[in-house]
C-alpha cells in the first residue's frame, strides 16, 4: 500500500528548555488517549549536555482529535517529571528516556530508557501510576525493572552468544527502546537496538508478566 505524508508537528516550544534555556533535547515516544484529544510525548535532554538529567512526559490539546497539527501545549503544571535516582528514571551513567506506553485504562505511564555504559542492569522500563486516567499531572514513580539486560538477553538462549565477548561488552551493545503491551497487560514487548551491525542484531523481546501491568 502507498503511505502519504499528512502532516509535521514541530515542536520549537519553550517547554523544551530548561532552567538555562538549552534546547539540545530529545523527543523519543508519542502516545495519544482514547479518543485522541490530547498527546503525549517523552522528552529528555541530551546525557552529554550540562542539562543531560531532565527527563519529562509533556502533554499537548488537540483540537481536532488526531490532527497534530491543532496541538496546544498544555503548560508546564500538567506534565508529569520523571525525576531522578530512586524517586524514578536513573539519569546516571548518560541515561537517555525513549519510548511511552499507557495501560488500557490510562491509569498507568511506562517509560524505557537506556545507558551507554558497560555493566548489567542499565536499560530499564519505569511504571508511573496516575490518580486520574490520563491526568499525567498525577504521576508517582511506582517500580522498575531488574535485570532486562541479563546475561539470558546478552549471550543466553534468547539471544546466542554473538561473538564470544565478555559480559560487560555484550551488555553495552543492546539498548532497551520500544514497548507495548497486549491489551489484558499480562505481556510485555520491549524493542533492542543492537549497537554492532556485525554482531549484535536488533530484536523485539516478549515477556510475561504473572501480575498485569506489574513490570
Amino acid at each position: 500500500a502507498m503511505v502519504t505524508h499528512v502532516q509535521t508537528g514541530t515542536f520549537e516550544d519553550d517547554h523544551q528548555e530548561d532552567e538555562e534555556g538549552a534546547r539540545d533535547g530529545i523527543i523519543a515516544g508519542i502516545e495519544f488517549n482514547k479518543d485522541g484529544t490530547k498527546m503525549f510525548t517523552s522528552f529528555g535532554f541530551d546525557p552529554l549536555s550540562p542539562d543531560g538529567d531532565y527527563h519529562m512526559i509533556n502533554e499537548y490539546n488537540l483540537s481536532t482529535p488526531y490532527d497534530i497539527s491543532t496541538k496546544t501545549y498544555a503548560g508546564t503544571t500538567e506534565r508529569c517529571e520523571l525525576g531522578n535516582g530512586t524517586n524514578g528514571v536513573d539519569t546516571g551513567g548518560g541515561a537517555i528516556v525513549y519510548d511511552l506506553e499507557f495501560s488500557s485504562d490510562g491509569m498507568k505511564i511506562f517509560i524505557t530508557s537506556r545507558q551507554a555504559v558497560n555493566g548489567a542492569d542499565k536499560d530499564k522500563v519505569y511504571r508511573f501510576d496516575l490518580t486520574s486516567a490520563y491526568d499525567i499531572s498525577t504521576c508517582e514513580f511506582a517500580q522498575t525493572t531488574t535485570d532486562l539486560d541479563s546475561d539470558d538477553l546478552q549471550d543466553g538462549s534468547l539471544a546466542g552468544d554473538r561473538d564470544g565477548s565478555t559480559d560487560a561488552a555484550q551488555q553495552k551493545r543492546n539498548r532497551s527502546q520500544g514497548i507495548n503491551f497486549n491489551d489484558d497487560g499480562t505481556k510485555v514487548f520491549i524493542s533492542y537496538k543492537g549497537t554492532e551491525a556485525a554482531t549484535s542484531a536488533g530484536r523485539i523481546l516478549e515477556y510475561n508478566l504473572s501480575t498485569a501491568y506489574d513490570v
